[in-house]
């Protein structure tokens, strides 16, 4: 029964991959960039699945992506059909070669301010450098948190430009990097990278290849192995050794089938952490409480440790922590919203072509990409990061203008 679960999976993801392409002549689609992940990574687990110390996978559990692929691929679809009715061009048609300079000054005093936080924090803070506490000391409350995002959202920018002839651009994301490392979450490192690269992949600027495969996996490892330096060796004052190494590879595997594996598990207790709709719209209830001046905020950090038996894990996927915090109708309902919000983002972007536009909607497209381990939209940097787009924006056209404005007066 396993099997046949794991092969209608594939087929599934098959027949929508061609539906997709077909529709929006790109593999780069929000439904795509959400289920190749997600497929690999379940690949991945029932290869793994009672071997090398995990525990078994229970299959079953792949049918809640099953029916929220096809509820996703709905507003995909009709959409694109259309876009197709009325003629419309369904691909983006830009091309970047320069970046603004004024992102390259904003992205060199983001990480100057950041770099003085950090030597104020390492002065004032009681915890060591490379602890979660020292991260959430760091940029995880008050002003420093937004400027922190802000960094994450340069971050993009600065990936996606990047070239032979933008060499000075690695220096700035050494550092902006650096900076993120330090708050010690992996999700939030690999969420902005992830958003340039797939620009990158959309507008020719990287092709996808082998090469390109094999950087992205040696990127993923040095992400793993700079944290736990930072976390275990430094943090912690443990030796680096062989053992430590092998610890790295294998949290790798854990870190990558962590979500599988938590929905699998819950699935086989029945749920226990079911929790209330709120959850999946926390960053709204947060708010409204906010400004009504309920101190009360929802988390969504579930409170749920399976073992996966090398490691504990407390995410359920993407489509998984919707579902166990909602009904049947809710779940089907919030999976169309979902899909019909980030489908209509690319139809905008269609229309009004342009850097920001695309960062907007790669971003949420990095999002889906993450969604074989857990659920970001929760989170209130879905509304955060587009404002923060938006200002960008407004920065930039003014500063145009106005040197538009320059340009006519020496003409003159």
């Amino acid at each position: 029964m396993g099997l046949l679960i794991l092969i209608s999976l594939l087929i599934e993801v098959g027949v929508l991959f061609y539906l997709e392409v077909k529709v929006w002549d790109t593999i780069y689609t929000p439904l795509n960039l959400l289920m190749l992940p997600y497929t690999v990574v379940v690949l991945v687990s029932a290869c793994i699945s009672g071997h090398f110390g995990f525990v078994e996978m229970y299959y079953p559990s792949i049918l809640i992506w099953s029916i929220a692929l096809l509820v996703f691929a709905i507003p995909s679809q009709c959409l694109g059909y259309f876009l197709h009715r009325n003629g419309k061009p369904y691909y983006s048609s830009m091309e970047f070669n320069e970046i603004p300079v004024f992102l390259v000054w904003i992205s060199v005093f983001v990480c100057l301010a950041l770099l003085y936080r950090l030597r104020q924090a390492v002065a004032i803070s009681p915890y060591s450098i490379g602890t979660d506490d020292f991260g959430d000391y760091f940029d995880n409350n008050g002003l420093w948190a937004h400027v922190s995002r802000l960094n994450s959202i340069l971050l993009i920018i600065t990936v996606f430009f990047v070239d032979r002839k933008h060499k000075y651009l690695w220096f700035i994301i050494i550092v902006q990097l650096a900076l993120l490392f330090i708050h010690n979450v992996k999700g939030w490192i690999f969420v902005p990278v992830v958003a340039g690269m797939l620009m990158r992949l959309c507008f020719g600027r990287s092709q996808f290849s082998f090469k390109f495969i094999f950087y992205v996996v040696l990127g993923t490892i040095s992400v793993f192995f700079i944290i736990y330096i930072l976390s275990v060796v430094v943090g912690q004052n443990l030796d680096f050794d062989g053992k430590f190494i092998a610890f790295i590879f294998r949290h790798v595997v854990h870190y990558l089938t962590s979500g599988v594996w938590g929905l699998s598990v819950d699935m086989v207790y029945g749920f226990p952490d079911k929790g209330p709709f709120e959850l999946n719209i926390a960053q709204f209830v947060n708010m409204a409480r906010a400004i009504t001046g309920n101190t009360e905020y929802v988390s969504t950090i579930n409170t749920y440790y399976y073992h996966t038996g090398f490691n504990y894990t407390n995410v359920r996927t993407l489509f998984g922590t919707i579902y166990i915090n909602s009904n049947q109708l809710t779940y089907i309902l919030t999976v169309l919203v979902l899909s019909s919000i980030i489908y209509l983002i690319k139809i905008f972007t269609i229309r009004f072509d342009g850097l920001y536009s695309n960062m907007v909607l790669y971003y949420f497209c990095s999002l889906l990409f993450m969604g074989w381990f857990d659920t970001f939209f929760s989170q209130l940097v879905v509304i955060e990061v587009p404002l923060w787009i938006m200002i960008l924006c407004i920065i930039d056209k003014i500063l145009q203008k106005n040197d538009s404005k320059q340009k006519v007066y020496i003409r003159e």
